[in-house]
């Protein structure tokens, strides 16, 4: 797999003219990936959201130094992990609106970890660099503080952080330097991942001394991917300024007397991960966020403290800065709902100015959007009327107490609903509700900065994804993209303006993208494909408020001619059944709700992959399940189907009634089909969503939800023979595999132990199907995928 990198002397003048360059729409076609690209802009760009997710693992380091979390575990969850993952989701979205990010929580969930600093080898200076004086950096007390250049309007002198990431996979990147009244308000940084280089642009003459959110992005094992720091500026004079770079969050190393918590960082409360960076660097005082020893206490205050420390009021008005965290409530177990919380009730001086007006706007949107939506989760959502804030009167809240941020930005706490209510606990743990909630949130933001910066701000929401994508190649090595515009409306935002393509050659990292101008145009086409490589493309949306989530990655791989095989996205399940769970120390397990970790969308393009490996010669195009449906692909047109349900089921249905006829009239007429999914045969059989479908074209009847743990071996003789794959997988899908048998003259192909069919295979001399119920891209060694699918092939007669 190719990795797209950028040389140190390589300028970010001339990347940005790249990204410029890309980025200007041809309604026809333009040449293979784009190595560099902006990250996106929007609604919030230029504001700075200080954000938190309440709570997280405690010392208890007034006595014997135990840790705990500060909430427990109930009804499936403990509010100091939803709180950390609630953040994320809010993180994703105001990233793709444009905000400038500085989480008080790590983002993310990496717990591995490579710090470097200005004096590490790994960091390469070119051009004019001096060091720098002030008491105030990251490094240890005798060391080179940090060091800056002077900007020039051309690029001059470059910093380039370069780790050796000990695993591939999503990194969030972070940047630790002083503010500063000389600083650029555009110090750029460009992100060099597995898909190509993202920049990114900081104001540090406003926010600083503390680490500050680059975005998250998929990077290779080893030294491959980096950072630079450019000392190119739209306001030359100024300073540029290389000191820490962060990548991932690693675990929890503080000793508060009963050891390390081991946890991984992102767990913690916010008050380690500000004691660590405070720990590493010089001149940061105790007093700048916490007063009290108790840490426990400290946890309350804190982040509004922090928050206030590395926010430089003196550049900016208050206006273009706030703070939001994240919390769930309990009480008496019947209450339910959402509730913006706020203070004044006993000191007025305790509400920050327009206090009222954030926790009424995020909490109002939050509500009003989640309950315009009845039966799409699994509880309708509990309507609070005309009250959706809160003001205690028997307290002010500390986290958002005046008195610690001096009136330089607004606050609130977010309480997302009832965790000891059964419903709403449920709700809390659905992946589609806590995406909600935070795409509700981010729209709630944009209103409340136009109300309060005299619409400086754009009232618009950034956009919902595009729809109905497909890839189609052509024998020239281009690949042409069709998709249909989401939907617009209150709840899911403002029109699109535009698309982003995006293309990856690794199927994992993409590249800087390219924008495709007008809301109607919905084809695209990218030549000069290397002939029998895989390739998977993304559309994501925009408008003048932001940029949407992308569509699932649709692969393609081009060749001269001959044989097609078409791959079908069909895994769009999103729930909490798919959850994550991570134990307790008071025992049981606690949901973990992640941002598409579950179901990152990348099944098509996995089986792309073994597909070319296993024959290069086939030509290989890509389709949502939706676009077959609404009868955007003609199967037909292809000598194979693979279609990829992952762990698909009732709820979204693993075949829908246009899908079961689509598919009946290809492989009826001779087509050749294979079908992967966890609960294939629990949803089209046992429920009778598609009973008649799944006897007489798939060739299955239903046995049980679950084997009884033996690894899957492929039937001598069979279409699968020689495969072999254990049945518990660390895959994307996770599976729970149905246990199947044949029905119709159709014959059992994979079995698990040997005496449960795990896969069938059926032929008429014509028509020819393999139905497997573990999903194909759970399978973790990439050469057993490779192998199953070389079989289907075989028993295809598309064998290379």
């Amino acid at each position: 797999m190719k990795q797209i990198m950028r040389t140190p002397m390589l300028t970010l003048a001339a990347l940005a003219a790249t990204a410029c360059a890309a980025f200007a729409a041809d309604p026809n076609i333009e040449l293979g990936p784009v190595d560099v690209g902006g990250r996106p802009t929007g609604a919030l760009s230029g504001k700075i959201v200080y954000v938190h997710g309440g709570h997280g693992y405690t010392a208890n380091n007034k006595s014997d130094g135990a840790w705990s979390t500060q909430r427990p575990l109930l009804l499936g969850m403990v509010e100091d992990l939803g709180n950390k993952d609630q953040m994320d989701f809010f993180v994703d979205h105001i990233f793709r609106a444009g905000a400038t990010v500085v989480p008080l929580r790590p983002v993310g969930a990496q717990a591995n970890e490579v710090v470097m600093d200005n004096t590490d080898p790994g960091v390469t200076f070119h051009g004019d660099w001096k060091p720098g004086q002030s008491g105030v950096y990251f490094g240890a007390k005798d060391a080179e503080p940090y060091r800056f250049a002077t900007t020039t309007a051309a690029e001059t002198a470059t910093a380039v952080y370069r780790p050796d990431l000990p695993a591939a996979g999503v990194w969030p990147v972070y940047t630790w330097v002083t503010s500063g009244d000389n600083r650029a308000v555009d110090q750029t940084y460009a992100v060099h991942h597995a898909g190509g280089t993202t920049t990114v642009t900081i104001n540090h003459r406003r926010v600083g001394h503390g680490p500050v959110y680059l975005g998250s992005y998929y990077f290779e094992k080893g030294n491959a991917g980096s950072v630079t720091i450019s000392n190119a500026s739209s306001e030359p004079g100024s300073v540029v300024v290389a000191d820490m770079i962060r990548f991932g969050n690693g675990r929890g190393d503080i000793d508060r007397g009963g050891g390390v918590s081991g946890q991984p960082r992102e767990d913690e409360a916010a008050l380690y991960w500000v004691m660590w960076h405070a720990g590493h660097a010089q001149g940061i005082p105790i007093d700048s966020y916490r007063r009290t020893d108790d840490d426990r206490l400290g946890t309350i205050s804190l982040t509004p403290r922090f928050a206030k420390y590395m926010n430089n009021e003196a550049h900016g008005p208050a206006e273009d800065r706030v703070f939001v965290s994240f919390h769930s409530n309990a009480g008496s177990g019947k209450n339910r709902g959402v509730l913006g919380l706020r203070n004044g009730n006993n000191y007025a001086t305790s509400e920050t100015p327009h206090q009222r007006l954030l926790a009424e706007t995020l909490a109002r949107q939050i509500n009003d959007d989640l309950i315009a939506q009845p039966g799409r989760f699994e509880h309708d959502w509990f309507d609070r009327g005309k009250v959706v804030t809160l003001d205690r009167a028997d307290i002010e809240f500390g986290e958002l107490n005046n008195k610690y941020i001096d009136d330089e930005f607004d606050a609130t706490i977010i309480e997302t609903g009832f965790h000891d209510n059964e419903p709403d606990s449920q709700m809390l743990r659905d992946p589609r509700v806590r995406d909600a909630i935070a795409k509700a949130s981010c729209q709630g933001l944009i209103k409340y900065f136009h109300e309060i910066d005299n619409g400086a701000t754009p009232l618009t929401s950034p956009p919902e994804t595009p729809l109905e994508l497909s890839v189609h190649t052509s024998q020239n090595g281009v690949a042409t993209l069709t998709w249909q515009p989401p939907a617009s409306g209150e709840v899911a935002g403002d029109p699109p303006s535009g698309y982003v393509v995006y293309t990856s050659e690794n199927g994992r990292g993409f590249d800087g993208g390219r924008r495709v101008l007008g809301a109607k145009t919905t084809a695209f086409s990218v030549a000069g494909l290397e002939p029998a490589k895989a390739y998977a493309f993304r559309v994501a949306a925009y408008n003048a408020g932001g940029e949407s989530a992308p569509t699932e990655a649709l692969p393609c791989v081009a060749t001269n001619g001959g044989k097609r095989v078409l791959v079908v996205d069909g895994f769009d399940r999103w729930d909490r059944y798919l959850n994550d769970t991570q134990p307790h120390y008071e025992g049981g397990h606690a949901d973990r709700v992640r941002t598409r970790v579950d179901n990152p969308r990348l099944g098509a393009a996995t089986t792309a992959a073994a597909v070319a490996e296993a024959n290069s010669r086939l030509g290989v195009d890509g389709a949502s399940n939706e676009a077959v449906a609404a009868g955007a692909v003609d199967l037909s047109r292809y000598d194979a189907v693979f279609w990829v349900l992952g762990e698909e089921s009732s709820r979204d249905r693993t075949f829908d009634a246009d899908e079961q006829a689509a598919t009946r009239a290809y492989v009826e007429s001779g087509g050749a089909m294979f079908v992967s999914g966890a609960d294939l045969a629990w949803d089209l059989d046992h429920l009778n969503h598609g009973r008649d479908f799944c006897h007489e074209v798939l060739g299955v009847e239903y046995v049980a939800d679950s084997p009884s743990g033996a690894d899957a071996s492929g039937i001598e003789g069979s279409a699968l023979a020689g495969v072999q794959f254990p049945l518990v997988q660390r895959g994307e899908a996770k599976p729970t595999s149905d246990v199947i048998r044949p029905h119709g003259g159709s014959q059992p192909a994979l079995t698990f132990g040997g005496d449960q069919t795990a896969a069938v295979q059926r032929t008429d001399g014509k028509q020819r199907v393999i139905a497997m119920t573990t999903p194909l891209e759970s399978i973790d060694d990439q050469q057993t995928r490779k192998s199953v699918v070389a079989a289907a092939l075989r028993y295809f007669q598309l064998a290379e």
